[in-house]
């Protein structure tokens, strides 16, 4: 398993309903890893937990939407060099984490460029069920469409034509994926 993947060989086993051959593991393999990283760039979200650090602009504002996310952990908050410190009670001066952003109160993020630093932790522990359903069915269209990159049809021995559907992925999956997606303002 490649660090990222969503899913396991194991759960894509479980999946397509059969033993795999040897030969084809290390296909199923890469198309995991493609699928996962094809999920994680659709949507935005971290997938597996890591770390991560957002540099950017301060706007004088007091809230910052990471760019990963769910947001697990914030580990510093640096603005114009400055350490923030979490909040330690309700009342309190510091940063607190509210969903995929971190707030600050008694502080801004001093209008700069590149002025404002949040490093922190992002993504699952546990992967959510539908989103291995959503790896395991992109997995499973990019394996069996793996003979057929750029054919859109073909000429039977008959003298007949077969078109293949052309998808840029399964409707099932991109539903999952909208569930998912992260919207970027700003």
């Amino acid at each position: 398993m490649a660090t990222g993947d969503l899913v396991t060989l194991e759960t894509m086993r479980l999946y397509l309903g059969r033993e795999t051959v040897q030969r084809d593991e290390a296909i199923l393999t890469a198309c995991i890893t493609a699928a996962s990283q094809r999920f994680v760039g659709e949507t935005g979200v971290a997938g597996v937990s890591a770390s991560f650090t957002d540099y950017f602009d301060g706007d004088n504002g007091t809230i910052h939407v990471c760019s990963k996310g769910p947001l697990l952990t914030v580990t510093s908050v640096k603005v114009n060099a400055d350490t923030i410190t979490a909040r330690a009670t309700w009342d309190a001066v510091g940063y607190v984490i509210d969903g995929d952003a971190v707030r600050l109160d008694g502080y801004a993020y001093t209008r700069g460029i590149r002025n404002c630093e949040i490093a922190y932790t992002a993504g699952w522990a546990t992967v959510p069920e539908d989103v291995k359903l959503c790896v395991c069915e992109l997995a499973t269209w990019v394996y069996q469409n793996k003979d057929r990159v750029g054919i859109f049809s073909r000429t039977t021995e008959g003298g007949g034509t077969f078109q293949y559907q052309v998808l840029t992925v399964p409707a099932s999956a991109k539903s999952i994926m909208d569930r998912y997606r992260r919207v970027r303002v700003g």
